[in-house]
């Protein structure tokens, strides 16, 4: 009886070691994909800008700035990424700290829409940003809140080949509720319930869209550490989506 007993906590303790195997082994492969490809986008793109001007082939003045700022868009979605990978271990783990504040988060949103429409007019997509109101106060952690944002836009660019993102943002109540919508090529509604989960994309896409499916999941964790709320719609495949958030005002 003990020996089958012990045979039993050992096959469980097998099973569980496998399981946390598996998982390991997923995740080293996903690094191995963001190293070479989405890691490698920034990078290049980076470097590309910065020859322009190292060669001589900017020299207005205004020309050489914007190419520095686009140098700077190009860092701050590589510096995302690898956020993104460095805090999906430390939700795992407990250990991911938010240092929150009270902030405008009309202007904070702007900001980073502004940003970003800058690097949209590479695809040749409009990037537009709406308020009524131009002063909502909300307690966020600044840093964790901008990669959520950043993670939406970029997502919304990714996956829009031409049209439009619009963002704006309303008052409910004791809520403000963002809205990032986009004309790109839309989900399923198989695909929706899904959608923030961990390295979750649509397979039609994996292959010709480079992605590591971990921008959604880390982006929902980070709303809901703010008592928020964040979800898609989409009405199908090439009709657009649109993503929302809600947190509480101050």
């Amino acid at each position: 009886m003990e020996q089958r007993e012990r045979l039993e906590k050992i096959t469980k303790d097998l099973e569980a070691a496998n399981v946390e195997l598996k998982r390991l082994d997923d995740f080293r492969k996903q690094v191995l994909s963001f190293a070479s490809h989405d890691l490698k986008a920034p990078i290049s793109l980076m470097k590309q800008s910065a020859t322009l001007i190292y060669d001589g082939t900017y020299k207005d003045e205004q020309k050489i700035r914007d190419t520095a700022f686009k140098i700077k868009m190009f860092a701050d979605r590589g510096v995302n990424m690898i956020d993104n990978f460095l805090d999906i271990r430390k939700m795992e783990e407990g250990k991911l700290e938010y240092n929150f504040e009270k902030k405008n988060v009309v202007e904070f949103a702007k900001n980073i829409t502004n940003d970003f429409a800058l690097l949209a007019k590479q695809k040749d997509i409009d990037v537009t940003f709406d308020s009524p109101v131009q002063d909502i106060q909300s307690e966020i952690d600044t840093d964790k809140m901008r990669q959520v944002f950043q993670n939406l836009l970029d997502n919304s660019l990714k996956y829009t080949e031409q049209g439009s993102v619009r963002v704006s943002m309303t008052e409910e109540q004791n809520t403000v509720l963002f809205k990032i919508q986009d004309t790109g090529i839309g989900m399923t509604s198989e695909l929706l319930p899904t959608l923030f989960e961990q390295f979750k994309r649509a397979s039609e896409v994996k292959k010709t869209i480079k992605g590591t499916g971990l921008g959604l999941y880390i982006s929902k964790q980070i709303v809901l550490a703010h008592h928020g709320e964040i979800w898609a719609e989409s009405e199908g495949v090439g009709k657009g989506s649109s993503f929302f958030v809600r947190l509480k005002k101050a």
